[in-house]
């Protein structure tokens, strides 16, 4: 219901938005199966970089950016973080229809769990 939520009021708010665009990862282990339920195209995965430190994760790209909150916490903590690589999964919903031609990635078939 949230994403319902989310892309109705997104469709309100800023009319001009043409696409949505999320991705799930491997440290939940469940490969994005909500965007699979609400019809977002899978684009196919890549690695990324994530670090551990006290309880939370932090991406890589904390460690450039944002110059305060989380990204300071991990610039400072750097040397105590445990670097981890998670598979990264890309969704994306089509908020205009007309836009879905201009797509350069192939649409893929929605991962699934290994048995």
């Amino acid at each position: 219901m949230a994403i319902s939520y989310a892309v109705k009021y997104i469709r309100r708010a800023s009319p001009s938005v043409a696409w949505i665009q999320s991705f799930a990862d491997e440290r939940c282990g469940r490969l994005g199966v909500v965007y699979q339920a609400s019809n977002f195209f899978y684009l196919g995965s890549h690695v990324a970089t994530f670090y551990f430190l006290d309880g939370d994760y932090y991406h890589r790209l904390l460690l450039t950016a944002h110059p305060n909150g989380r990204g300071r916490i991990l610039r400072e903590n750097a040397g105590r973080a445990l670097k981890l690589t998670y598979r990264q999964y890309r969704y994306i919903l089509f908020l205009k229809q007309s836009w879905r031609k201009r797509l350069r990635l192939k649409v893929q078939l929605y991962p699934k769990p290994e048995a």
